[in-house]
């Protein structure tokens, strides 16, 4: 490596203990995605509905420094969640973690979503991911 080369990531950021609020309405999905965020050192709240996402951050909103939501679950959907997100003043990173997101689909038309990232996702990906989108250096 040279001198003036920014050495690249390859051990994800810890998460320190902060809460992240992730979103996953399966129940399988949801409990590996809430244990695969505790070993990355994060604090998980987690909704099955997107309801249930919306009432989590009224209930924990000083708390959260990140919303992880699937894209589609049932009730409101992802996208509608991180608009009504939006809409409540959540300026909170918000990630949108889907196998069914469509490829030419990108984070600037998602409406202020920090990332887009496809299922399945490693461990490391994941971690280092969510550590850019709360502003960790690359």
């Amino acid at each position: 490596m040279d001198r003036g080369e920014e050495p690249v990531a390859t051990q994800p950021p810890s998460g320190g203990g902060r809460t992240v609020l992730l979103v996953e309405d399966d129940a399988d999905a949801r409990e590996a995605s809430a244990a695969v965020l505790d070993h990355l050192g994060y604090r998980v709240l987690t909704a099955g509905t997107g309801e249930e996402a919306l009432a989590q951050w009224e209930a924990a909103r000083t708390e959260i420094v990140l919303v992880l939501t699937d894209l589609m679950t049932p009730g409101l959907g992802g996208e509608e969640v991180w608009r009504a997100l939006r809409a409540r003043g959540a300026d909170v990173p918000i990630v949108v973690l889907s196998g069914y997101a469509p490829p030419e689909r990108t984070v600037a038309d998602a409406g202020g979503v920090a990332a887009w990232l496809r299922k399945p996702i490693g461990i490391d990906e994941l971690g280092v991911a969510l550590g850019r989108a709360l502003g960790a250096p690359a």
